[in-house]
């Protein structure tokens, strides 16, 4: 990866360099020249999937052109709205063997949101308190050990994933309050 410094169209000369580029911006262009080649490997592997004989590099040049550099986030659009590709510059007998191909290949990325609980019933038939509380979630509940349990869900993103983590164990913690349990709580963030 170099960095053009200056061209000189008369003369046919270009000077670049390969030192005043920075790591951040040479990690940045190395990652898109690897999301464009794998756009570029989705699109042939459709085009050979119908047999056409289109130019490739030429379909995602006015694809670049079009969209912009991100092809591949482009494709990645499809997973959410199929519709996305209808006014695409890409020929229409590769377009549904495109949107095969990239649900096939593609898949979307999760984080998942733990959260650990400590949880205590007071009185009588704790059991069926803590069962109450956690109604809905077993699939979600893992048990550690008196008092501790965990609960593990899946988000598209960190942001969505805290919010919907933090009501659920907000209105857990309402419930508790309600059959005298007492419930605390700390979230953990993994990347699945």
């Amino acid at each position: 990866v170099a960095k053009v410094i200056r061209s000189d169209p008369q003369r046919a000369q270009v000077d670049i360099s390969s030192k005043r580029i920075s790591e951040e911006e040479k990690r940045a262009k190395l990652e898109q020249v690897r999301r464009r080649e794998r756009a570029k490997k989705l699109l042939e592997h459709a085009k050979r999937l119908v047999k056409s004989r289109h130019n490739v590099e030429k379909i995602i040049e006015q694809l670049e052109n079009y969209y912009g550099e991100d092809v591949l986030g482009l494709f990645e659009e499809v997973l959410d709205d199929e519709h996305v590709l209808d006014e695409a510059p890409i020929p229409d007998k590769i377009k549904p063997a495109l949107i095969e191909v990239v649900k096939k290949s593609i898949k979307k990325s999760y984080v998942t949101i733990r959260a650990e609980i400590e949880l205590k019933c007071r009185g009588g038939n704790g059991v069926e308190k803590i069962k109450t509380l956690f109604k809905g979630l077993e699939d979600n509940v893992i048990y550690i050990g008196a008092p501790h349990y965990r609960i593990e869900i899946q988000a598209e993103d960190y942001k969505e994933g805290n919010k919907k983590m933090e009501k659920l164990l907000n209105d857990m913690q309402r419930k508790a309050k309600r059959l005298d349990c007492e419930m605390e709580w700390e979230i953990v963030r993994l990347n699945k």
